[in-house]
Formats: C-alpha cells, sequence, structure tokens
C-alpha cells in the first residue's frame, strides 16, 4: 500500500514540475533575500540557462537583467512589506542582448505559519505590443498635425483662389465686350495697337483656364484634407450605383488637356454599394490621381476601370498600364506615411483602405514592373 502511495505521489510530483516547467508566461518565485528558488521554462529560457533548476540560489544581479536588478529588488521589497501584490511593466535585458518590456503581477510568498518569506511573480513579455501602441500613437499624433496643418492650408489657399474664381467670372463677361470693341475699332480703323489673332484667342479661353485650375486645386485640397480625417463617422450610409459613383468622380475630377482620353471604362455593367458616395469618389480621385502621375500622355499608356457585378461580391478593376510597383515596394503601399516620390504624403492609399474595410470591403494590388498596376476593389453584396 506504502509504495503504490509513493508511486502517486511520484506521479503527481512528475505531472506538477512538467506544469511549472510549461506554464506560459515567465514564472519564478524568490525568498525574502532575493535569492531565486525556482522558475518556469520560458524564465530559464531568458536568463540563458540550459536547465530552470539552474536558477536556483541565484539573483537578479548575476543574471542577464543584472541592470535593472535594483528596480526589480524595490518592487519585490514593497509586496513582502504591504503584503499586497503589485502589478507593474518592468524592463529587462534578456540573454541574447535585447531588452524587453514585461507586464508583471508579484504576489507574497507565504510559509505554512503565515509567515511572508518571499515573492511569486509571472511576467508577460509585452514589448511587441508597447512598439505597436507606441507606432499608433505616433501615427495619430501624425495624422492629427497633418490634419491641423492642412486646414490652415487649405483655408489661406482658398482664400485666393475664390478671389481668382471671382475674377475669372468677372473677365469671363467683359473679355468678349472688350475684344468686340476692339474688332469695331479696328473695321473703323481707328488708331489702336494691333493685337495678334492667337493672342485674343488665348484671353478667351483664358478665364476657363483659371476656373479648370481653381477648380483643381480646390479638388486637391479636399482630398487632403478627406485623406488626413476621412469622416467615417456621422453621416448615415446610403445605397448608391457605382456607375454613377464613378461617373460623378470622371466628371468632377480636375483633369488636364488630354489625359481623360487616357481612361476607358466601359458604362454597361454596374451594381449597388452601401456606404458614403461622398468617401467612394475620393478613393477614385486617389487612384486617378496616382496613375496620371506614372502613365505617359503620349496615347500609349492608359487606365482601364471595370465594374463586375458578382455573385459572392462586387469588383472595381482600376488598371494603368504605367511603369508597375516594384516587389519591394508593392507589400507597404497601403501603410501609412509611407511614399515612394518625393512629393507623396503616403495617405492617400492608406485611405482608401481605411475607407474600403469601413464599407466591409477590401482593396488589393497587383503591379507588375514595367507593365502594368492593378488595384481590385472588392464590395460586399447588400444584403448578404
Amino acid at each position: 500500500m506504502d509504495s503504490t502511495v509513493n508511486l502517486a505521489l511520484e506521479e503527481a510530483c512528475e505531472f506538477l514540475e512538467g506544469i511549472i516547467a510549461l506554464m506560459p508566461g515567465h514564472v519564478y518565485w524568490k525568498d525574502k533575500d532575493g535569492f531565486l528558488l525556482g522558475c518556469n521554462d520560458e524564465q530559464a529560457k531568458s536568463a540563458g540557462l540550459s536547465c530552470r533548476k539552474d536558477i536556483v540560489g541565484k539573483t537578479d544581479y548575476v543574471l542577464p537583467w543584472k541592470a535593472q536588478a535594483d528596480a526589480l529588488r524595490k518592487i519585490d521589497l514593497e509586496v513582502m512589506k504591504t503584503g499586497k501584490s503589485i502589478t507593474t511593466e518592468e524592463l529587462s535585458t534578456l540573454a541574447d542582448g535585447k531588452e524587453a518590456i514585461f507586464l508583471s503581477k508579484k504576489v507574497p510568498l507565504y510559509s505554512k505559519q503565515g509567515e511572508i518569506i518571499g515573492i511569486l511573480g509571472i511576467s508577460f513579455d509585452v514589448t511587441e505590443q508597447r512598439r505597436v501602441e507606441r507606432e499608433l500613437l505616433e501615427t495619430r499624433h501624425k495624422l492629427e498635425g497633418m490634419t491641423l496643418v492642412g486646414a490652415s492650408i487649405a483655408h489661406e489657399i482658398r482664400t485666393p483662389l475664390s478671389s481668382l474664381e471671382i475674377s475669372a467670372n468677372t473677365m469671363q463677361r467683359n473679355i468678349p465686350l472688350l475684344i468686340q470693341a476692339y474688332e469695331k475699332a479696328v473695321s473703323l480703323k481707328l488708331d489702336v495697337p494691333a493685337i495678334d489673332k492667337h493672342i485674343l484667342g488665348g484671353l478667351k479661353e483664358l478665364p476657363n483656364i483659371m476656373k479648370r485650375e481653381t477648380h483643381g486645386a480646390n479638388t486637391f485640397i479636399d482630398m487632403l484634407l478627406m485623406n488626413v480625417n476621412p469622416e467615417l463617422d456621422g453621416n448615415p450610409r446610403q445605397i448608391f450605383s457605382m456607375a454613377f459613383c464613378l461617373q460623378e468622380a470622371l466628371d468632377r475630377y480636375p483633369f488636364k488637356p488630354g489625359q481623360r482620353e487616357l481612361i476607358i471604362w466601359e458604362s454597361g455593367n454596374d451594381f449597388q454599394v452601401k456606404g458614403k458616395q461622398k468617401l467612394m469618389v475620393h478613393i477614385l480621385f486617389n487612384l486617378l490621381k496616382n496613375a496620371l502621375f506614372y502613365i505617359l500622355q503620349d496615347g500609349t499608356e492608359h487606365i482601364e476601370i471595370t465594374l463586375i457585378p458578382g455573385k459572392s461580391y462586387n469588383q472595381l478593376v482600376f488598371m494603368d498600364t504605367g511603369e508597375g510597383i516594384a516587389p519591394d515596394i508593392l507589400p507597404h503601399i497601403f501603410d501609412k506615411f509611407f511614399s515612394k516620390t518625393r512629393n507623396g504624403s503616403g495617405v492617400g492609399l492608406a485611405y482608401c483602405k481605411t475607407v474600403m474595410e469601413a464599407l466591409g470591403g477590401n482593396i488589393t494590388c497587383e503591379s507588375v514592373k514595367d507593365r502594368y498596376t492593378k488595384f481590385i476593389l472588392g464590395f460586399p453584396l447588400i444584403g448578404a
């Protein structure tokens, strides 16, 4: 009977040892003087030990994190002094020389008589989590800064643009009268300076050029402000025609002479989208702006837009036959503030991804260097 009991106890101890060894996180316990009494495998690994039993009798002052030993000891003493658990973040240098941030919880370790004889601790490596949080915070600060700067710049630029548009409207009304008066004076052989007929033609077109440029500048200001503050919340979603939305984007986009002819779109197909049409128009603006920047304007390069209704989801395919995107650049094009151009802000495609995900859809990119770049926008079926 005794042998059976002893065997059961041995098996139980071995089982317990196995549990301790494999416990998640970094588990350890120390006596009142700071000497380690044991740990799990993960803690031994972080200390550079081949066996967790090798940690017994050592202190933090002889382990890889000895530079942080005083701070660790201070927390241990506080736990033993107050008899209360403490949760805190601790910095530790690991066996490979890297510094890691640990979220640690330490509790008093009691004897059978109820006396505090040390501490028991469990720590989880939160280094990567804190890095991500820090990057998100930095991104938010950048976006807030860009929003403020963008709004300020927009205000400063829109004022003279408004004045230019008013002047263009005034010129559009009066230049024909001035040209008419000049031509009348010429017909009467009055003594007036001669004006070349090409200059007269240019004067007629000047107001339209000014209005087109001011409209284009205002559109790109809108894009800048929308990219850094996409207005995803607030207005209720609507159901709209993608073909109608695409046509609106093409009608409103400030194309330069000859650019609109580079776009191929067959308007036969259509599907419905649930979201904010204004945001979708700005997605198309961003894709148009990027594509037009990279394609040549000699008629050999072009942009193809295709709407593909589907049974499980709908697609808008936006392809340009420009220079393409290098393989090492392609994985990063939707990252915030990533840009491969000197004048790029790195927010346009990130904006597109944010809006598409808010719609419940997605955007992906395929590209072959020196051949084409294809953006595929996937939309969920309404009611699906």
